[in-house]
């Protein structure tokens, strides 16, 4: 519809409404308006309407804008022809010709399209009678004043062009364009093609006259250095900006749009494909907390395409960019987190059903064995089924620890109460209480002072779990864990063992047929802290695990 075109189109668009209606008014006021006259005006606005509102002609491109204009001087010498030509009172309306020409050809055609429209009136009127020489002087003063005032028409034209073209937002809209255009680029960027929709955003908004003129490349960080996500006239290859230079370089140096003179020549543009055939050329660094977020670049055939107003939307569109792409990082982050929550979660359970499969269950099922066994020798012999039983209580005892370890590795209240080093010396005395394990724990008493009580838990369950492998797989006799605050401010846990060892490559690479993912789950754990997890082992050399998590 019409309330949705952009600016210069609207303009446009009323300009030549106001210009048809003018024609049939003063043709009615001076005695001129035929019955052909009415077909032909009312054909002229029927189409200048269906242009605005018909799909794909609403379309806009700088070619339509031109077509439309010519049309509307042929409607208009046609008007002029029809209501007396040398004495025709419309005239005048060549002057509204120029404007429009001026709005959408440039300030050439202010010029050319009245002298030429007037010159193939009165050459056709002459040379086919309809003017006679003694007419020439009334339309020439008439004419002579149209020319006359052509060029200050044209210059309003121009005037209008530059700045409703340079200033796609409008003055009275801004505030409502730039909610749109914020709408717009988060709806963008949740789409797959966002890096492409982001671009045709940007050039939508610029108004560009013509779509070819104007090359585009949007670059979106990764890792540590700037990947072309998308293009837009260029035919660039595959490429990732590890350390940028030119244009780019000073851009995301400075966090500021970057102008240049000389496109052809920047090294930057000419890997991004957009140097062949510009001249002019910006770069607007997309960032958001001081961190880089990708960066625009736009280039064009002509200099002075991007002047201050256009620069000032390309910083406005840059903002809205930058907040939607932040936005979705941290989005795609939280959802990366809950499933790494889940799958954690998930491997907890997996690996509470283990020990209770391997643990109490079988223990259990044992017990009710051994009792049906004590049940017949309590008849036969009963010294040997005081034994039996004797033998029953202690393997429920036993039983009755390893619930109660496992319920403590599950949650251990002693953390949350008394802290990481006290948790981690009461599953030492746990782990040889339930297994015989011999674990050492060398701890300052203070040493985890100031760490998140978060950041503690994941520690701690790195730590049991690191003792758990060592006890079930590495056959180890002794268990070391060390625990100490670095010059760094960060803590960092070391625990090793004098078991059998492994090759840490083969087990990561066989990891996906396993049923137990201990090994992961430290590393994503460690992630979820900031933490550095490190794990050392070889065949017959034990093992050590190393975690380092930042205090703050």
């Amino acid at each position: 519809m019409a309330g949705s075109l952009p600016p210069l189109d609207l303009a446009l668009l009323l300009i030549r409404l106001v210009w048809a209606a003018a024609v049939s008014i003063l043709a009615g006021l001076t005695g001129q308006l035929t019955a052909e006259l009415a077909v032909i005006v009312s054909l002229w606005v029927l189409l200048i309407v269906l242009d605005s509102v018909m799909p794909g002609l609403g379309t806009r491109s700088r070619w339509k804008r031109e077509s439309a204009t010519v049309l509307d001087f042929i409607f208009v010498l046609g008007s002029i022809a029809l209501t007396g030509l040398a004495t025709s009172p419309l005239w005048w309306s060549l002057l509204i010709g120029g404007l429009l020409g001026a709005m959408a050809f440039g300030w050439i055609a202010a010029l050319v399209f009245p002298s030429l429209g007037a010159t193939v009136l009165l050459s056709f009127g002459f040379l086919s009678g309809s003017i006679q020489i003694e007419e020439l002087a009334g339309s020439g003063r008439a004419l002579l004043t149209v020319l006359v005032l052509t060029p200050v028409a044209g210059w309003i034209g121009v005037w209008l062009q530059k700045r409703l073209q340079s200033n796609p937002v409008g003055a009275a809209g801004n505030d409502r364009s730039m909610l749109d255009l914020a709408v717009a680029m988060n709806t963008a960027v949740a789409a797959e093609d966002f890096p492409q929709r982001i671009i045709d955003l940007a050039l939508g908004e610029l108004a560009a006259e013509r779509d070819e003129e104007v090359r585009a490349a949007l670059l979106l960080s990764v890792g540590g250095g700037l990947s072309l996500a998308a293009s837009r006239n260029a035919t660039p290859e595959r490429l990732v900006m590890s350390t940028p230079n030119g244009l780019v370089g000073e851009a995301v140096d400075t966090g500021q749009i970057k102008h240049s003179d000389a496109a052809s020549q920047d090294p930057a543009l000419k890997q991004l494909g957009l140097a062949q055939g510009s001249q002019e050329a910006v770069c607007v660094p997309l960032m958001m907390n001081g961190q880089v977020e990708g960066a625009l670049i736009l280039a064009h055939s002509k200099k002075g395409f991007f002047g201050s107003r256009r620069l000032r939307h390309l910083e406005a569109i840059a903002t809205h960019a930058s907040i939607a792409l932040h936005n979705a990082r941290i989005v795609r982050a939280l959802e990366i987190e809950r499933d790494r929550i889940t799958e954690t979660e998930e491997e907890a359970r997996r690996k509470l059903a283990r020990n209770l499969h391997d643990g109490p269950t079988q223990t259990i099922a044992a017990i009710a064995m051994r009792l049906n066994f004590a049940g017949r020798l309590v008849e036969r012999d009963r010294e040997a089924a005081q034994e039996e039983i004797k033998t029953l209580e202690d393997i429920a005892r036993q039983t009755t620890k390893e619930i109660r370890h496992m319920l403590f590795t599950l949650r251990p209240l002693v953390l949350e109460s008394k802290g990481l080093v006290s948790a981690l010396y009461q599953l030492a005395s746990k782990m040889h209480e339930t297994h015989g394990q011999v674990v050492y724990v060398e701890a300052e008493p203070n040493v985890s002072d100031g760490l998140d009580m978060s950041k503690q838990a994941v520690v701690f369950f790195i730590a049991e779990e690191a003792i758990s492998n060592a006890h079930k797989h590495a056959e180890a006799a002794n268990i070391w864990v060390e625990l100490q605050r670095t010059e760094a401010d960060t803590i960092l846990l070391n625990v090793k063992d004098d078991g059998v060892g492994f090759n840490v490559g083969a087990v990561d690479a066989n990891y996906e047929q396993r049923g137990s993912l201990g090994m992961v789950n430290m590393r994503e754990r460690s992630e979820l802290v900031n933490g550095v997890l490190r794990i050392k082992s070889a065949e017959g050399e034990g093992t050590r695990i190393i975690l380092e998590v930042p205090v703050t």
